[in-house]
């Protein structure tokens, strides 16, 4: 598994976006993430008629090969084969690389953790239980949004659960 970001200038990169500009409203701006094997990760900003506030974030991975196709997170077979590669040998990526892909591809999401927050993602795999522990921000409208410890666990047939407290 090679993680890559996608740079402006790359092939790949003109590939994604042409796939994805193509579905776009004109209420949303995109921007390549990153890239791991033929799965490319691309953040899709819905602007809200409201405040910056209101703009929701979601996650498009649009499959390379000779017929480019968009796939929306979370699924769970492209979970599968990622967390099958990447947990029989894990230092292909970094911690934080491979908690941003599993999630993505899993939840739809990424975590929410802040630089100096006193609870930072973990990757434990350890008796063929894969623990990926995280937090995210749940809000609604104005309301001030609350932080929650999220925990996916994934078994050894890369089944998984997602508990949050």
């Amino acid at each position: 598994m090679r993680y890559e970001g996608l740079s402006d200038y790359s092939e790949d990169t003109k590939i994604v976006m042409d796939v994805i500009n193509e579905t776009l409203r004109d209420n949303q701006q995109a921007y390549p993430r990153f890239k791991v094997e033929d799965m490319a990760f691309v953040e899709v900003i819905t602007l809200s008629s409201m405040l910056d506030v209101n703009s929701k974030r979601n996650y498009y991975i649009v499959l390379l090969g000779d017929e480019p196709k968009i796939v929306l997170p979370p699924d769970k077979e492209l979970f599968v084969r990622f967390a099958s590669a990447i947990r029989h040998d894990p230092d292909q990526m970094t911690e934080s690389q491979r908690i941003r892909t599993a999630l993505i591809l899993a939840t739809g999401e990424e975590s929410d953790n802040m630089m100096g927050d006193e609870f930072q993602p973990t990757w434990t795999d350890e008796d063929g239980v894969l623990a990926i522990c995280y937090s995210k921000l749940v809000g609604n409208g104005m309301a001030m949004p609350s932080k929650y410890k999220c925990t996916l666990t994934v078994d050894e047939n890369q089944e998984y659960t997602l508990e949050c407290e």
